[in-house]
């Protein structure tokens, strides 16, 4: 018997890809099961069918795709870390731009983790806040990370 769409609970993107994926119940042999459903265009099922005409007639707001982790890269020590801002010139600047932090309970948080952390991963978000304060492009930190690695 076919899978019949009873509910969406919710949408999004996947990340490099044209495909949505539908957080759904579909009854199956007369049995509700919460799942995944993979929607890309062109699909010849009924469920298929059926999410399509669901997001023509309701124009749900569909998330974001998660950002996809570069897992070539490694985590790195607070000491690689410092060294390769250091050496690109940046280091004196980190300090300053978490004292910016206008939240105050995100500029304590940011402090203490800069201070404290034992290692940091490449998709860390105060990673990405110093990276956007400092003004250094996506590519640039990465470069720096792999150079970082080596240290």
């Amino acid at each position: 018997m076919a899978a019949i769409l009873k509910e969406v609970h919710g949408y999004k993107y996947i990340a490099g890809s044209n495909q949505i994926s539908c957080d759904v119940t579909l009854e199956i042999d007369g049995v509700d099961e919460r799942t995944d459903f993979i929607y890309t265009e062109g699909d010849n099922t009924p469920v298929y069918y059926a999410i399509k005409a669901h997001i023509a007639a309701n124009n749900p707001s569909i998330a974001e795709a998660d950002p996809v982790q570069d897992v070539s890269l490694s985590p790195l020590t607070p000491r690689q870390l410092r060294l390769i801002l250091s050496r690109a010139g940046y280091l004196a600047q980190v300090e300053p731009a978490l004292e910016a932090i206008e939240d105050t309970q995100a500029r304590e948080e940011a402090i203490i983790e800069w201070t404290y952390a034992t290692q940091y991963e490449p998709d860390n978000p105060l990673i990405e806040s110093i990276r956007a304060a400092l003004s250094i492009t996506e590519n640039e930190m990465r470069d720096l990370w792999k150079q970082a690695e080596a240290l």
